[in-house]
């Protein structure tokens, strides 16, 4: 029982360490829909910018979904996979997004 206790606690605060990267990607994301609304960007040129926006956002949030799924006993390739995908479709959303 105490054991099931800690290892909750512990994918609580692992859980909990997710928030801040994924706050500042998210928001870089919406920063730049609004910028290129702004400036009237197409959303090809918007779609092919979006891919590599944020960048620095994304290796943080990259870096503690990898963490994350590590400590839920998940394998490195599969992290690092999910990771990807995760960073993909939030960018893909923003471009959705953008594309409204």
């Amino acid at each position: 029982m105490i054991s099931t206790l800690m290892i909750a606690a512990a994918l609580a605060q692992s859980a909990d360490d997710l928030q801040g990267p994924r706050a500042a990607f998210d928001n870089c994301l919406e920063e730049r829909v609004a910028a290129a609304k702004a400036e009237g960007q197409t959303p090809a040129d918007f779609r092919n910018a979006i891919r590599t926006a944020c960048a620095a956002e994304a290796v943080a949030l990259r870096t503690a979904l990898i963490a994350y799924d590590l400590s839920t006993g998940q394998g490195q390739g599969d992290a690092e996979g999910w990771a990807d995908e995760d960073i993909n479709d939030s960018r893909d959303a923003a471009a959705r997004r953008y594309e409204r």
